[in-house]
């Protein structure tokens, strides 16, 4: 996949529908991470390694951790991402809400679905995106 704007993905996630499965490489969730680290963060985030696999019990985990040394800098080391999806939107959408954690450890230390999470909400619907992901 090319670089894109994310308003360009997600009009082609919706042309695509919700019964066209989607594996996912590496390639195609690096270029949907850094559209919406572009139009939703301002390109603020610093990349982790996104690992692709598959996961019976999730469709995505960011994975936080402390530099030990210094000022105990948070950094987030990894989202790992499920390798199957039922539909390409699902897709964008499940990296949006953990980039949105990934925004939360490394800018507060901690990461959940509270205040400060759902504070997310309107920005990504703006732009075409749900927070709430389900299985």
């Amino acid at each position: 996949m090319q670089r894109q704007q994310l308003s360009r993905l997600v009009r082609q996630a919706e042309s695509m529908g919700t019964r066209n499965p989607v594996r996912v490489s590496h390639g195609m969730a690096v270029t949907i991470y850094e559209s919406i680290n572009r139009a939703v963060f301002g390109g603020a985030l610093q990349r982790p390694r996104l690992i692709i696999n598959t996961y019976h019990d999730m469709w995505g985990e960011c994975h936080g951790s402390r530099r030990r040394c210094g000022h105990g800098e948070h950094f987030v080391k990894c989202i790992r991402i499920n390798r199957d999806w039922p539909n390409m939107k699902k897709l964008i959408n499940v990296i949006a809400h953990e980039m949105v954690h990934q925004w939360e450890w490394e800018r507060l230390g901690t990461m959940g679905h509270g205040t400060v999470f759902w504070s997310w909400q309107e920005r990504l619907s703006n732009r075409g995106l749900r927070l709430r992901v389900t299985m």
